[in-house]
């Protein structure tokens, strides 16, 4: 072969190598992307039309664990494959759409840039994909404030698990979504109880924004069911705390033990707010009840500086348990209760050994800048 020719053979195989490289850059590497990963993993989710039907007609619109070792493959890819997997959002196959909404839930809110794309699936014609669309921004939390207002409608959907998942979603949301109130309110009244609750946790959970949902959380008090009841509790307690105030107060009389047991428990969670039941905790003091007598002492340790007039005048009971349980909060105050100092002192003398402890105990607490813990539950015997 002419030497000439060699080189033109040479100089072309080597173009022809240059060639095939920048083939292999441009098409190859990006497949090893997350986003295209992404892709991938979840095309292989695509059903066959007739196993589609069969699934659907079996109500099996969910993905065998196989399926589910996917997904967990997909969320591991993180939040460079986020636009991978919004893409697959409007794949044709309803089942591929909605485990890609699956896997951003599941990502939290590393998959916040998807919230555009999945308050549109809110609106997919598949129950499953928008179920898991609502779920999803749940999973996001308050960057998915953006699709409140999807979430919203979606309180309307025909479907109550879709219903459920977009009260739940609100929820995670928190404060941002206060333009759901009235709509959660609506929800209060619904006839499924899962909806009553979910709403109730959701209009605690956006807080004092909430208040116009008031009048209907009290209604909600007289529930049938249990956990509704308790969560409109807690909603109006998180909403508007001291307007909770003087029905608690009542409740510390009431027959039921778990009535008055709740009651302690939402009038120390309200805190210095509920300074007004104070008189009526340290009553409580009195009372031979040893369970009562304890959860009171917590609320006023919780109501804190508020309390500490009224536990000073507990130290001149005649009954042991009081004086022990008054020193033993003042205590557990801390430092705010300084102004028990002379009175503690003072029953450091006291006839029964046990106040003399607690009153000792307490001066360390509160002559110590550090806070320390709420006291546990003790008994003198």
């Amino acid at each position: 072969m002419k030497p000439g020719r060699r080189r033109v053979i040479i100089a072309g195989v080597g173009l022809l190598v240059i060639v095939l490289g920048v083939i292999l850059v441009a098409f190859l590497e990006p497949e090893d992307t997350p986003e295209a990963k992404a892709r991938r993993l979840l095309a292989r989710l695509r059903s066959p039309g007739m196993l589609r039907y069969i699934r659907i007609r079996l109500g099996l619109e969910q993905w065998p664990p196989y399926e589910d070792e996917i997904l967990a493959d997909v969320v591991a890819l993180g939040e460079p494959a986020v636009p991978g997997i919004v893409e697959a959002l409007r794949d044709h196959d309803n089942l591929v759409r909605a485990a890609a909404a699956e896997c951003l839930g599941q990502m939290g809110p590393a998959a916040r840039q998807a919230v555009p794309a999945l308050a549109l699936a809110l609106k997919d014609e598949d129950r499953f994909v928008r179920e898991r669309a609502a779920r999803a921004l749940g999973g996001i939390g308050p960057p998915a404030k953006g699709a409140v207002d999807d979430l919203i409608l979606a309180l309307k959907d025909e479907e109550t698990s879709v219903r459920w998942y977009a009260t739940i979603a609100l929820r995670s949301i928190g404060p941002s979504a206060k333009d759901a109130v009235p709509a959660l309110v609506s929800t209060l009244k619904h006839k499924d109880e899962s909806l009553r609750l979910a709403a109730a946790e959701a209009l605690g959970a956006i807080g004092p924004v909430a208040k116009e949902a008031v009048p209907e959380l009290l209604r909600a008090l007289k529930d049938q069911n249990e956990d509704v009841r308790n969560a409109a509790e807690m909603a109006l307690t998180s909403i508007d705390p001291e307007a909770r105030v003087p029905d608690l107060i009542k409740a510390l009389k009431h027959s039921d033990d778990s009535v008055r047991a709740k009651a302690f428990r939402a009038l120390g969670q309200i805190g210095p707010p509920a300074r007004d039941a104070v008189p009526a905790l340290v009553e409580v003091l009195r009372r031979e009840d040893r369970g009562d007598r304890f959860l009171a002492s917590i609320a006023l340790i919780r109501i804190g500086a508020d309390a500490v007039g009224q536990l000073i005048e507990c130290l001149q009971e005649q009954d042991t348990h009081v004086r022990f349980m008054a020193a033993d909060a003042l205590g557990s105050i801390g430092p705010a209760a300084k102004a028990a100092i002379p009175a503690l002192k003072k029953a450091l003398n006291d006839e029964a050994p046990a106040v003399g402890y607690a009153a000792a105990d307490a001066l360390k607490k509160i002559q110590t800048a550090a806070p320390r813990a709420p006291a546990t539950r003790k008994a003198v015997e």
